[in-house]
């Protein structure tokens, strides 16, 4: 790490002095510096997936651009929304932890320092903890949804792919918005952005603030079903850009967000709790119906700062990424899901992480240009403590993971002939991992280490017609590290997992009437981390991670966008996705037990399965988008309309494909007043306006079959103010 920063002071003193000389040339745009989400004056999309500005069309992978007004004509307004209009995606919880899942690679892990394998960074910086990623989205610029292996150049936990959030950008022009909204469940909404010259055109300053409360929308039958599971939310972000001179850029940020989410109040699956019986019990059957004790929920306190400096340097360009997050979680969650005093689990988290870019690129002239790059990554998380109450006894687990990791990468990229351009490239990645803890007491003492490495490479043909259509063939791998299982602290770690990709896909130019894309992939995934169960010296059942499993996954994607007229435009979507366990022969599994044969819902008893040829979770076969933009200018302003139509084939949340999601089908819509002036506007929308039921996550234990519920049909309204 030590030398990761002296050699940035060094470049950087160099740089200074030798500004005055510098050629007057824009900063080469690599890595995540750039302002993002914007279309040129020939409407082409830049994207920053390769780590340098490039057109969408011109990348030779998958992946899903949109914008923030893309985010509006959806209907998202939360990461945890994504998946509609994305094909490919899912994003659902696990527990207290936010689980992406791309073309069905996803974690089934929320043990303390271990990651999910889809990346999640904003501007930049990597985000490692699942349950402090259910983050709200009121200043983006652009996500970009990255999908296969990444391993080359965004290397950790990239397997699935990767979810790179752009926010907004501190400008030199005096601007900004502020909105307040209301709307069902007495959700109440105030965020804004404001940006501006500080001094002169060398300093910038930017700020955003973000708010939202509301009642919940889960009935609390405990209380004659008064509203519950309310949501309470705030968000800060602030930014200063000083450019001293054409060649050298400092971005500096610092994060702060306090989120208390109380969605996490769940029913039993079909009554399946071990409560059942006990005098007094109430087992919630109806939707959106609870009856939890203890008023579960997840509340998540981050802070972050992160500095992005960017120098030329006359033949390329350095780029700097230095990023530290505190995040503390409390979230206690009941275990039968009913109203009876039975099991608590009281997560008590926290993670340090300090991470550490260096990437230099060259200026993109010529037909060969290449991109090096090393990074650094530290991270101290753990329980303290986990705490389990069953019966009134309380049971302590102090568990930590520390790990520190090291990659160093690079890719070349030539022009083989007019029009044929080869990609190649590699990265190689080290982890140390190390678990210490103990039950009951407050000690760390050390159990175990170990040090996991891989080779990711990845090698792309690209080929440009003359319309600027291309067409293009990738493989590429993916590594997931091995690491421990802090709850159990079992000495033995799990092994990384490796995913080997195939693709191959066409892409209009941005520049077409049409503007598609489709892409084809095969996966191999091998050594599959998967759930287990380990009972604890107090007979507490806690979760662990092993590699049990290998699955095949192929599938098709494609999305499309055509401006039927200059008001009209229309964009589709849709994913085909096979994905199976190919070896599983015994895969662990929460069993409904068992009376004369017949399940008599009250509980479940830990069981090995043959899941092979099972579905992968959160991997549903078929989705499908359909969005409709209508703007037109009217005498007194501007009218903007969009709906959304988004449907999803059924899925699973569990290997043994017992618990599942039937397939639904959701439409949202927004309407929009625009004043002449463009500086107000009011807008009405529906979310979710078919009413579906719909989980937005499921939690199986020996206790019961636990089951979140995403919001049902909500209405609003707002008002913005730009300036």
């Amino acid at each position: 790490m030590r030398s990761f920063l002296l050699a940035g002071a060094a470049i950087t003193a160099l740089a200074l002095s030798t500004s005055a000389s510098a050629q007057d040339s824009a900063i080469a745009q690599t890595q995540d510096q750039v302002p993002a989400a914007r279309a040129n004056e020939e409407n082409t999309i830049v994207v920053t997936a390769q780590r340098r500005e490039e057109s969408t069309s011109d990348v030779p992978i998958s992946l899903t651009v949109r914008s923030g007004e893309d985010l509006k004509a959806l209907g998202i307004e939360a990461i945890r929304d994504l998946h509609i209009g994305t094909p490919g995606l899912r994003i659902d919880r696990n527990g207290i932890s936010l689980q992406p899942s791309i073309r069905g690679i996803t974690a089934l892990d929320g043990n303390a320092g271990n990651d999910a394998n889809v990346s999640l960074y904003v501007d930049g910086v990597y985000r490692p903890n699942p349950a402090a990623n259910n983050i709200d989205l009121p200043d983006v610029e652009q996500i970009e949804v990255l999908k296969g292996p990444q391993g080359t150049l965004f290397g950790r936990n990239a397997t699935g792919g990767a979810i790179r959030i752009t926010t907004t950008r501190p400008s030199f022009d005096v601007g900004g918005y502020a909105t307040v909204g209301y709307g069902s469940f007495n959700n109440f909404v105030a965020q804004g952005t404001i940006t501006g010259p500080v001094v002169g055109d060398s300093l910038a300053a930017g700020l955003s603030a973000y708010y939202q409360t509301n009642d919940g929308y889960l009935n609390d039958l405990t209380s004659g079903g008064d509203a519950t599971g309310g949501l309470e939310s705030m968000l800060v972000r602030g930014k200063l850009l000083f450019v001293p001179s054409d060649n050298f850029e400092i971005l500096l940020a610092a994060h702060y967000s306090d989120r208390s989410d109380g969605s996490l109040s769940g029913q039993p699956f079909q009554g399946n709790t071990a409560a059942r019986g006990t005098p007094g019990v109430i087992i919630p059957t109806d939707p959106y119906d609870v009856a939890n004790n203890n008023d579960p929920r997840v509340d998540v306190e981050e802070y972050s700062v992160s500095a992005n400096v960017t120098i030329e340097l006359g033949f390329g360009s350095v780029n700097f990424v230095t990023a530290y997050t505190d995040v503390d979680i409390f979230s206690p969650v009941e275990s039968d899901y009913t109203n009876i005093d039975r099991q608590f689990f009281f997560t008590n988290t926290s993670q340090k992480t300090f991470s550490q870019e260096v990437t230099l690129a060259s200026d993109g002239d010529g037909p060969l240009n290449w991109l090096a790059g090393v990074f650094y990554y530290n991270d101290d998380a753990q329980y303290d403590p986990l705490r389990v109450v069953t019966g009134g006894a309380p049971f302590d687990i102090f568990g930590r993971q520390e790990t520190e990791a090291y990659s160093a990468f690079g890719e070349i990229t030539y022009e083989i002939l007019t029009g044929l351009t080869g990609i190649a490239g590699v990265r190689y990645s080290t982890e140390d991992r190390a678990l210490s803890g103990s039950f009951g007491t407050e000690a760390f003492p050390a159990i175990a280490s170990a040090t996991f490495d891989s080779w990711t490479p990845r090698f792309s043909l690209r080929y440009e017609f003359d319309s600027g259509t291309n067409i293009y063939a990738t493989y590429s791998k993916g590594f997931k590290s091995g690491g421990f299982s802090a709850s159990s602290l079992t000495p033995v770690p799990f092994e990384p997992e490796q995913l080997e990709a195939f693709e191959i896909g066409v892409k209009t130019s941005d520049r077409s009437v049409i503007r598609a894309s489709a892409a084809a992939f095969y996966y191999d995934y091998t050594n599959q981390q998967v759930q287990a169960a380990t009972t604890l010296q107090n007979g507490t059942t806690v979760g662990t991670t092993t590699n049990a499993a290998s699955s095949e996954i192929y599938g098709f994607e494609a999305e499309a966008s055509v401006d039927l007229t200059d008001e009209l435009s229309l964009l589709v979507t849709g994913s085909y996705l096979h994905a199976r366990y190919d070896s599983f022969p015994s895969a662990f599994a929460q069993v409904p037990i068992l009376i004369n044969g017949q399940p008599c819902l009250c509980g479940n008893v830990g069981a090995n399965i043959d899941a092979t040829g099972n579905q992968l979770v959160r991997a549903p076969d078929f989705t499908f988008s359909a969005t409709a933009n209508y703007s037109t200018d009217i005498s007194i302003g501007r009218i903007d309309a969009s709906t959304t139509l988004y449907v999803s084939d059924e899925f699973f949340f569990t290997p043994d494909n017992r618990v599942k999601q039937p397939s639904y089908a959701t439409v949202s819509a927004r309407l929009a007043y625009e004043t002449l002036d463009g500086k107000w506007e009011v807008a009405v929308f529906g979310r979710n306006l078919t009413d579906e039921v719909i989980f937005q996550g499921a939690s199986i234990l020996p206790a019961a079959d636990g089951v979140l519920f995403a919001p049902p049909r909500t209405v609003g309204i707002e008002l913005s103010r730009r300036f």
